[in-house]
């Protein structure tokens, strides 16, 4: 929104230019209380982090780039790193604004706020993360979590290691093994810890209610799936199997039932994309419009994504459930997958207070992993509110559902608001993936790897070189961390010229 008259300079008149900053103001006001009636919540009572959220959305629905290009030259913020404190940064540069436009006027305004008010957010956020993961052991203000699996790496003396590299949090996936399996790992944990007088803190990731494939037919010739292909997702019994050779069913009832044509059906994790191409009474065509040349192979119990259908699944199943008797005996965080609403983490936080009894509340995490998620995760956040709470960026099946191409824009956006409510983040998926897995890393890995700095803790899947990927990562992060905090640059000195 251009108010403002530029001079032949280019400089924009400072009154004209305090008197938007005014009405900016009063527009962030008046939306971040509307915002909060919305939630429920009043201005005067709700908790200081969801009134400064509220204002953070309100501000952010207002295109602020012409009055950020006509601030800067007077010297001013240009309101690009006000997460952390909205309301105070608008007042101080209003302030300052008004000495330049109206000098000598009594202008009514709050006074510059101490240091301490400004950074009070920074220091909020840094607090609840180590009330979830712990104090972080890297020289970093962000932990390092890795995920757990059966063998070589679950045992004492690989878990040893991998603290001494600089992990701090560990990960069972509930979608994998089971309790005993589970009480060995957690059990091992604790005793690497002890013996290096450290506390580890255990995540327990509930499965959550994955769609995958099922009842799987290929032809006998091949198993790959091409670009052209066509695959029929049949409701209840297979079709002819001539007229159809590739075929399957989904561990959802009736999936078939709930699309229309031009909807995506994403298999094995994104691999394979297909289109509805035709409704019919035994099920929907599909027609694969992206894969590997050399094709995807087409099995049982591989991942499926429909991104534009609304299905009707519990973000706790009846597994989770069950395993969430082990999770609140054993884990110090329980993430929940597939979040859609605030209701879920309603849901989650009654299930653990019915069965943790004397036991401390665990921390939950919020995997936001699909576009849904995404849109509610404001009242995700006010749900989680009032005990160790935080977010998940979960770019793997986010990455699939709002499409590779906007995964940039969506996981910036999502450190915005986190950052605005002073809830701490996971940066997870495929982070160093190829150092840990085949032991060597590209370029982009490293950059990606960096922006780990901006979360408070990042996620390490499993692989043959994961102590190698551990302290690789911890020295990035101590590194990083001396140039950049959130969206702010350190300016440390440079000594490279």
């Amino acid at each position: 929104m251009e108010h403002t008259r530029p001079n032949a300079n280019g400089l924009a008149d400072a009154r004209e230019l305090l008197d938007e900053l005014m009405a900016l103001r009063t527009d962030v006001a008046n939306g971040g209380r509307e915002m909060l009636r919305e939630w429920g919540l009043q201005d005067g009572d709700a908790d200081n982090s969801l009134v400064n959220m509220a204002n953070y959305i309100a501000l952010r629905r207002h295109d602020l780039r012409s009055l950020q290009k006509h601030l800067t030259p007077y010297g001013l913020s240009s309101l690009g790193r006000l997460e952390g404190h909205v309301t105070l940064a608008l007042d101080a540069v209003a302030r300052t604004l008004s000495a330049i436009a109206r000098p000598g006027e009594l202008v009514e305004l709050p006074g510059y706020a101490p240091v301490s008010e400004f950074f009070s957010g920074q220091h909020l956020i840094r607090d609840r993360a180590r009330q979830i993961f712990g104090p972080p052991p890297s020289g970093s203000d962000v932990s390092i979590m890795v995920t757990l699996a059966q063998g070589e790496f679950a045992t004492v003396e690989a878990l040893t290691r991998l603290m001494q590299e600089g992990a701090s949090v560990f990960r069972i996936n509930g979608a994998h093994d089971g309790p005993d399996e589970w009480r060995e790992a957690t059990g091992n944990v604790h005793i690497a810890a002890q013996a290096l007088d450290r506390r580890a803190f255990v995540l327990f990731d509930l499965a959550g209610p994955k769609i995958r494939t099922t009842g799987v037919i290929a032809p006998p010739t091949g198993d790959r799936l091409g670009v052209g292909g066509r695959i029929m997702l049949y409701d209840e019994s297979p079709a002819s199997r001539t007229a159809w050779p590739f075929q399957f069913q989904a561990t959802v009832p009736h999936l078939a039932r709930m699309l229309q044509p031009g909807n995506h059906v994403l298999i094995d994790d994104g691999k394979v994309d297909t289109v509805v191409t035709e409704v019919r009474t035994d099920g929907v065509v599909l027609e694969v419009i992206r894969a590997r040349k050399k094709g995807e192979r087409f099995r049982n119990d591989r991942g499926l994504n429909v991104p534009q259908a609304q299905l009707p699944v519990e973000s706790l199943s009846g597994k989770d459930l069950l395993d969430l008797d082990f999770a609140v005996e054993a884990a110090d965080i329980i993430g929940l997958s597939f979040v859609r609403q605030a209701s879920d983490v309603t849901r989650l936080k009654a299930e653990i207070e019915h069965r943790r009894g004397e036991r401390p509340s665990p921390g939950i995490i919020a995997k936001i992993e699909s576009p849904e998620a995404f849109r509610q995760l404001p009242g995700i956040i006010v749900a989680g509110s009032g005990g160790p709470f935080g977010v998940m960026i979960a770019r793997g099946d986010l990455a699939v559902e709002v499409g590779f191409e906007r995964l940039a824009e969506v996981q910036e956006e999502m450190l915005w608001l986190c950052e605005a409510a002073r809830v701490p983040v996971i940066w997870a998926t495929q982070v160093l993936e190829g150092l840990a897995k085949e032991g060597t890393y590209s370029r982009a890995e490293v950059t990606d790897a960096a922006m780990g700095t901006r979360a408070e803790c990042v996620m390490l899947n499993k692989g043959d070189h994961l102590p190698e990927a551990v302290a690789v990562l911890a020295e990035l992060l101590r590194r990083m961390s001396g140039h950049q905090r959130k969206k702010s640059a350190q300016l440390r000195a440079l000594r490279a010229w």
